[in-house]
């Protein structure tokens, strides 16, 4: 099993660690007890890899991650030790997120900027997950 990609949270007390082709998973870790608290497949089945994890700045509970013209949103329930999703919307477009960034500071209008291969940044509101623009 191979990661691809690592991401601490905001208060670094956890960090989210994503799997390669071979596993596809998203693991939620905590690093004073140095053990993963749960584990969940990144993607569906139809859909390519993942290739980026991004945390909130403002909720040490809350990420997303993104890939093949694929995203999630995720956020950790500590008291079930259970990853919840929502997926990024993409409408008709189809890109490959490469790189991803959460702007949550402000709560009125959270959203995740995702930088494409194709150059586009495609931008979605992060309690949703509706595509604002590309």
């Amino acid at each position: 099993t191979r990661v691809e990609y690592l991401a601490f949270t905001c208060n670094n007390k956890y960090f989210i660690s994503l799997g390669g082709q071979d596993d596809e998973s998203v693991v939620f870790w905590c690093v004073l007890e140095k053990k993963p608290l749960c584990g969940k497949l990144a993607t569906l089945k139809r859909t390519g890899i993942m290739r980026c994890v991004a945390t909130s700045k403002v909720n040490e509970f809350s990420f997303a991650s993104g890939g093949d013209s694929y995203g999630r949103i995720w956020t950790f329930d500590s008291s079930n030790k259970s990853l919840d999703n929502i997926e990024l919307r993409f409408a008709n477009n189809t890109r490959v997120i490469d790189c991803m960034e959460i702007v949550d500071d402000n709560p009125k209008n959270p959203l995740v900027f995702c930088g494409t291969t194709s150059g586009d940044v495609m931008v979605f509101h992060a309690v949703g997950g509706a595509l604002q623009f590309v």
